[in-house]
């Protein structure tokens, strides 16, 4: 698709339960994420599809990257979700997964704490990988928890990194009081997540998973503590704009829930217009 790249599906994946208070579902928190090898004539395909069951099923749509309006419409056991089931099976299954990230939300520290870790296909086998940015196969923050408000939240990547545009000084529970003269460095910081967030600066290889995730608590804290902005963020003609319900700098879902919160970060949402883009561009020949 692109330099150096090749054609792959990903999903995401959560454990639900049933929270006995309220008798609703909700996700846990951590995840897995599962990049699937396709062939580039296979996604295209993929694609067509699922764009066919969508026109089929009343072809909902909407300018804001969330749970789909048909999903949510018509419920998982509907007529959409049965035809997504069955398109993502037939193309998709353990022998094409090429690699594996996943984090959870563990209490082995003092306060909250989040492993993540990524495992590659090599010899047919899933086997612990290297975090790009660090000499290491897990990554953990620590932080507050990530119910409480986003100025009282913070979070600490408790691993070595080696990867540039570091955002873990908006984000850490020393981080210095909005004026003064520590705080002047804070721009520059606040300039790094908006290029993490950027697709066309910033990609897998290029960051670690901490950095990353903590990139969207980075920016916020910036914009509303310090009154920081920049002219530099992502746009697209599509536009970025998504439903996104976290309130802390450590809810760390990029695609997914925090219980019940809709969590999707900037970067997913600038991701998923440049590849809209992209495949749009497939699709319809200019």
């Amino acid at each position: 698709m692109g330099r150096g790249c090749t054609s792959e599906i990903r999903a995401v994946f959560q454990g639900l339960s049933e929270d006995a208070k309220t008798g609703t579902t909700v996700a846990a928190d951590g995840g897995v994420h599962v990049a699937y090898d396709v062939s580039d004539l296979e996604l295209g395909e993929t694609l067509a599809e699922v764009l066919t069951a969508k026109l089929e099923n009343g072809n909902a749509g909407s300018s804001e990257l969330g749970p789909h309006p048909i999903l949510s419409t018509q419920g998982l056991s509907g007529a959409f979700a049965t035809r997504l089931r069955a398109i993502a099976l037939r193309h998709l299954g353990e022998a094409r997964i090429a690699r594996v990230t996943a984090f959870d939300h563990n209490l082995s520290l003092d306060s909250d704490g989040w492993t993540f870790g990524i495992f590659e296909r090599k010899s047919g086998s899933l086997v612990a990988g290297t975090i790009p940015g660090t000499k290491q196969s897990q990554q953990t923050i620590g932080g507050s928890s990530a119910h409480v408000s986003l100025v009282d939240s913070s979070a600490e990547s408790l691993s070595g990194t080696l990867v540039t545009d570091s955002v873990g000084k908006l984000v850490t529970s020393s981080r210095p009081m909005p004026g003064t003269q520590a705080a002047l460095a804070l721009p520059a910081v606040f300039e790094a997540s908006i290029r993490i967030e950027n697709p066309l600066i910033h990609h897998s290889e290029s960051t670690d998973c901490a950095n990353c995730h903590l990139a969207e608590g980075a920016r916020r804290i910036g914009a509303v503590v310090y009154g920081l902005s920049s002219s530099n963020a992502y746009s697209s003609a599509r536009g970025v704009t998504r439903r996104d319900e976290r309130t802390s700098v450590t809810n760390l879902h990029a695609f997914g829930y925090l219980g019940r919160q809709v969590s999707i970060m900037q970067r997913t949402a600038n991701e998923s217009a440049r590849v809209a883009e992209r495949m749009e561009a497939r699709l319809v020949p200019r």
